[in-house]
C-alpha cells in the first residue's frame, strides 16, 4: 500500500489518484517543470503588479478627484507596496531562468 504512490515501475491503474502520483517525470524533468513554472509565475507577478501599478498612480495622482478619499489612500499605499510584488517577481524570473540554462 506504500509502494502505490512511489513505486516507478508499476503505475497506478487507478483513474482517480491524483495527478502528482503518477511517475511519469524523472526527478530532472521534474525540477526543470517546476523551475519553468517559476519562470511563467515570475512574468506574470510583474505583468500584473506593473499594471496594477500604473493604475494606481492613476488614481492616486492623475483622477484622485474623482475618487473617494479611501480610494485615494488605498491607491497611495499601493503604489508604495506594488514595486515590491514586481521585484519578486523578477527574482523569480530570474531563478527560473538561471536553472533552465538560459541567459538571465
Amino acid at each position: 500500500m506504500n509502494n502505490v504512490l512511489c513505486n516507478a515501475t508499476h503505475p497506478p491503474t487507478s483513474p482517480n489518484l491524483p495527478r502528482w502520483s503518477e511517475p511519469h517525470l524523472t526527478a530532472e524533468q521534474g525540477s526543470r517543470s517546476n523551475f519553468r513554472r517559476c519562470w511563467r509565475f515570475g512574468n506574470r507577478l510583474m505583468a500584473i503588479s506593473l499594471l496594477v501599478f500604473i493604475a494606481a498612480l492613476l488614481i492616486g495622482y492623475q483622477f484622485n478627484h474623482l475618487v473617494s478619499m479611501p480610494v485615494e489612500i488605498a491607491a497611495h499605499i499601493g503604489s508604495m507596496i506594488l514595486p515590491g510584488f514586481f521585484k519578486i517577481g523578477y527574482v523569480l524570473r530570474c531563478i527560473g531562468r538561471k536553472h533552465l540554462g538560459e541567459v538571465v
